[in-house]
């Protein structure tokens, strides 16, 4: 069954616009739902950004792979984002079109993620919502049943790679993006905004660069750190910069001495289930990914780390861990397009 596919692209990251009006094809990065998309899946291109909209449409033409992109002469990636080899991708024939933007698409479609949380690079879009939204896309000529037009031989697949990666075979299914949590807040700086999960036994901690002294022993635990700071560029809201601890209490407070931050956001499981290595290169990953097409944030991460392979059982529970995390982003801001 062939699938609408939502691809989302960082200006910041990626000169969508050139590409699309000079390469035929264009490779896209697949972090989200790589099993499920496939050969003959049509793509919607969304720009990202102040002009947010979408720009054009194209065609999966093979399902998401290890491709040695060292073979593509692709001009248009910004430095502070190269593709990496354990990164897969999907080959899609692209077309440009008319600027659809943001304000037309979320006046018939207001509640889907594109429009209301824009993290990630891939999403879905179901028969409903393509209906309402398919007079719109028609009057500025995109032609989804268009067929690919000519023959084409993908980049070779880097065997290796795809060997060591062992992603798993089904992707966590997206959830509610609602999470019951308990604050205590503070009415000073001095004292962190603790936030607690109880169903998932996680307690976040937000606290200010200056106020680090007051972090207890608790702390000293395995988990994922957000460093948070104030933006690095015009249409952004946050800069982040995601990482992972075997003790956050110390990491925090000795390993980034000289980075440009002004909180932190400290995660971490509590009582006999509490994370493990595997679990938090995991989350530190699938964090990456998602936050590195987010509009609203700039990434200070430079090199996303490898894959980390899960159970699907337990992958499916680490996501209630990064809807958790996005959640408390949110309440900074993050979500502000």
């Amino acid at each position: 069954m062939r699938r609408v596919w939502i691809l989302q692209a960082n200006p910041k990251l990626y000169d969508i616009d050139k590409a699309l009006a000079e390469r035929p094809v264009i490779y896209w990065r697949i972090p989200q739902h790589t099993d499920e998309v496939d050969a003959g899946d049509t793509a919607l291109i969304w720009r990202a950004g102040a002009e947010a909209g979408f720009i054009g449409w194209g065609r999966f033409l093979t399902e998401a792979e290890h491709y040695d992109l060292s073979l593509d002469d692709d001009p248009f990636g910004k430095a502070a984002h190269q593709p990496q080899r354990l990164d897969k991708h999907a080959p899609i024939r692209v077309w440009p079109a008319d600027h659809l933007p943001k304000a037309a698409v979320s006046a018939l479609i207001p509640n889907h993620r594109i429009v209301t949380a824009p993290m990630g690079t891939v999403f879905r879009l179901d028969g409903e919502d393509l209906d309402t939204i398919e007079q719109l896309l028609a009057g500025a000529q995109y032609d989804l049943a268009r067929p690919a037009d000519a023959a084409f031989t993908p980049l070779p697949i880097v065997a290796e790679v795809a060997a060591a990666a062992h992603p798993p075979k089904d992707q966590p299914k997206e959830g509610a993006k609602i999470t019951p949590a308990m604050f205590l807040l503070s009415s000073t700086p001095a004292r962190p905004i603790e936030i607690t999960i109880e169903g998932d036994a996680l307690r976040l901690l937000l606290v200010e660069r200056n106020a680090l002294k007051n972090l207890d022993e608790s702390w000293d635990s395995v988990g994922v750190y957000l460093l948070i700071g104030k933006p690095l560029s015009g249409d952004g809201t946050l800069s982040v910069y995601v990482g992972k601890a075997q003790g956050l209490r110390s990491r925090i407070k000795t390993g980034h001495l000289t980075k440009q931050w002004e909180r932190c956001l400290l995660v971490q499981r509590e009582g006999l289930h509490a994370f493990n290595a595997s679990d938090i290169s995991w989350l530190e990953r699938r964090l990456i990914d998602v936050l590195i097409e987010a509009p609203a944030i700039d990434l200070v991460n430079k090199t996303p780390p490898p894959p980390e392979s899960v159970p699907v059982y337990k992958a499916e529970i680490l996501e209630r861990t990064v809807v958790a995390t996005l959640g408390a982003l949110g309440v900074l801001g993050a979500f502000v397009a």
